[in-house]
């Protein structure tokens, strides 16, 4: 199989995956640099499909979701949230992962405000 059937393969198994989910980049990076699909390819292998994994692939999915959320990454958000889906994951199950996020990222604030927090209680 040549370099260009493998990128077209890798891109059909993504379009599969995560269906209208797929970010546009996807294709894009195939088309300019299709050597980084193969370097995106390995690491979801060593991360989403390591078989020595302690967690089910829907949970994996939805600390991915999670990670998408907290960082605001839009394609990937989509792309996790259709995979939690197809993989069985409930509306209360998507919606827990939203609570826990957005508890997280306003927690954070306390943290940040250490040094005036520590000043102002002086």
């Amino acid at each position: 199989m040549n370099k260009v059937d493998e990128t077209q393969q890798m891109v059909n198994a993504m379009k599969e995956k995560f269906g209208d989910g797929m970010p546009k980049s996807i294709e894009h990076i195939a088309a300019l640099f299709p050597e980084s699909l193969a370097v995106q390819r390995a690491s979801s292998a060593d991360s989403m499909y390591d078989p020595k994994s302690p967690f089910e692939q829907k949970i994996k999915t939805l600390i991915y979701l999670s990670a998408a959320l907290a960082t605001n990454n839009q394609a990937c958000i989509k792309a996790q949230y259709n995979a939690a889906i197809s993989q069985g994951a409930t509306k209360e199950e998507i919606i827990a992962v939203i609570k826990i996020v957005r508890h997280a990222a306003s927690s954070g604030t306390y943290g940040n405000a250490e040094y005036i927090l520590e000043n102002l209680n002086s």
